[in-house]
């Protein structure tokens, strides 16, 4: 029973599986090369030529500007904004200020757009709200399929040797079985890992109206004593230990309001952006709101989950990691599909690749 329903779920979700790793595999990928091409100097970023830039983006006539760390690349920080046609653009900015590219958000010719839309379809299927449920569904699937194959493969006799190294022999149905088996084993705690975390973090997301990352304060304020605040000195007023570093950084949305800004410091785990919100005046210079952490439940879980489901936490080598678990269970998957063919009923009767009592 067992078994059968282990293969009825596998073939029933595959293409959602493999629509998930696939879009993962491509994120993780397209990070690494990030880190790769752009990597520079380990530097925070200078505030003064940070404003600057921002300014020279407003002055162009851009709208819903808001600034966010690279990521890859520590110093280095993005620039999303809309230009005056409608189009959503990112422009990259090194250490010392230097313009590193100006490209299209959604176009997927260019490593911003292609992320963009391997992150969607990776997080919604392209489904929206609805598509966020769907993704974590899929996921749960994928976990219990995962732990039901262990299951099946740890019953009975267990030859570690021949289960985590051996290629199997006999006919091409036992070897697929074992190749089957094998990869399923090496993949299992990477793989659950992975799953479990991408699970909470769908949950997380679908109950929040957005993702936490993108909401870096959660409500708005006005205050009017003072001389105005420059964008410099918001981002100064902002970093208060030699440590910290700028995460993100959104323009005041309406006459008067404040700066909104994410900050990383030392209490964050390894990650690409804090965890720390503050609302800076538009005049005086004064911090109007500070607080650590998200506002919500499901708001804090996904800032706890997000960096150990990207592999943020293990550097590169999690991000290697990752990509390699991402592969592996393409090849379990593969193997799971092929041995399911290769028992199906024939036009010339029977059942082929029955032929070892370990396999049935």
């Amino acid at each position: 029973m067992l078994k059968r329903l282990h293969r009825i779920l596998g073939l029933t979700a595959v293409l959602f599986w493999l629509v998930q790793i696939l879009t993962g595999a491509g994120i993780e990928a397209l990070w690494l090369i990030d880190g790769a091409v752009y990597r520079g100097a380990d530097e925070p970023a200078d505030a003064k030529l940070l404003a600057q830039r921002v300014q020279e983006v407003k002055a162009a006539g851009a709208s819903g500007v808001s600034l966010w760390a690279a990521g890859s690349v520590a110093g280095q920080m993005k620039i999303f904004y809309t230009d005056p046609a409608g189009g959503a653009r990112v422009r990259r900015i090194g250490t010392h200020g230097e313009i590193i590219y100006d490209v299209s958000g959604t176009s997927l010719r260019n490593r911003e757009g292609l992320a963009a839309g391997l992150s969607l379809a990776h997080e919604t299927f392209l489904g929206g709200a609805w598509g966020r449920w769907l993704a974590a569904v899929s996921g749960a699937l994928l976990v219990s399929n995962l732990i039901m194959g262990m299951r099946l493969a740890l019953r009975g006799r267990i030859n570690w040797r021949l289960f985590l190294f051996g290629g199997g022999t006999g006919t091409r149905t036992a070897r697929r079985f074992h190749l089957h088996r094998m990869g399923g084993l090496w993949m299992l705690i990477p793989g659950l890992a992975l799953t479990v975390t991408g699970v909470l973090l769908g949950v997380s997301e679908a109950l929040s109206v957005s993702p936490a990352a993108a909401q870096p304060v959660a409500a708005q304020s006005v205050d009017t004593i003072g001389p105005p605040t420059s964008l410099a000195q918001a981002i100064g007023s902002a970093l208060a230990e030699p440590d910290d570093s700028l995460s993100a950084l959104v323009l005041p949305t309406q006459t008067d309001g404040p700066y909104e800004l994410l900050v990383r410091t030392h209490l964050d785990n390894p990650r690409f952006w804090g965890t720390t919100r503050l609302r800076v005046s538009a005049h005086g210079d004064k911090v109007l709101y500070s607080h650590r952490g998200a506002d919500t439940l499901s708001q804090r879980m996904s800032e706890a989950v997000y960096p150990f489901h990207t592999a943020q936490v293990g550097g590169v080598a999690g991000r290697v990691v990752a990509l390699a678990t991402a592969v592996g269970l393409l090849g379990v998957i593969g193997y799971g599909v092929a041995l399911w063919q290769s028992r199906r009923p024939t036009f010339a009767g029977g059942m082929r690749g029955m032929t070892g009592a370990h396999e049935r």
